[in-house]
């Protein structure tokens, strides 16, 4: 196997996996957040966020590719994958979030809401900054549960057809497969 061959599919693999990383931190801001501030919504989310995540990447499987791939025939495959991979990191990070948001303390809120503080400058004063810390501490267990799924988001079979995307995964699949245990 070339030098070539392997870094490019490494970095295809990286990418994806930061894309799903990206999109799962800006997803949980907004639903921890949320949740973490409207008792009513709090009280709908979490319930189904705790459902969700103990669903695994390939309950959402089917339905994930069939809708991708039916809706967006190009980049569909991948699209496909990157949602897995959010799939697998996004309920870390969602309830890092919303516990942040609960534990800060009630003076802190009154405060802002005595300074008639808009929604915005809640958001980047102290939400945001007070969920950050809770978001750097899981980055590397959810990468981690990332590339766990890495090689069953690279290769998605919905029916009779079966994609295989360029990538970390499905190299390390296909050299298993082959039986090349030296590459």
């Amino acid at each position: 196997m070339e030098i070539t061959t392997l870094i490019y599919s490494l970095s295809l693999s990286w990418l994806r996996l930061a894309i799903g990383m990206v999109i799962s931190i800006l997803l949980a801001i907004f639903i921890g957040i949320f949740a973490g501030i409207n008792k009513k919504a709090e009280r709908v989310i979490i319930p189904i966020v705790d459902i969700l995540q103990s669903i695994p990447i390939l309950g959402f499987f089917p339905v994930a590719v069939f809708f991708f791939v039916s809706f967006v025939p190009y980049l569909g495959v991948e699209m496909a994958a990157i949602f897995l991979i959010i799939t697998s990191e996004l309920w870390n990070f969602i309830f890092a979030v919303y516990e942040s948001v609960r534990s800060i303390p009630s003076y802190i809120i009154e405060q802002a809401q005595l300074s008639n503080m808009s929604f915005f400058d809640k958001m980047t004063k102290i939400y945001i900054p007070s969920a950050w810390p809770r978001i750097i501490d899981n980055i590397p267990i959810s990468w981690a549960i990332g590339l766990f799924f890495l090689s069953s988001s690279e290769i998605i079979s919905l029916g009779t057809t079966s994609y295989q995307l360029l990538g970390i995964g499905s190299m390390t699949i296909q050299l298993f497969n082959s039986g090349d245990y030296q590459d």
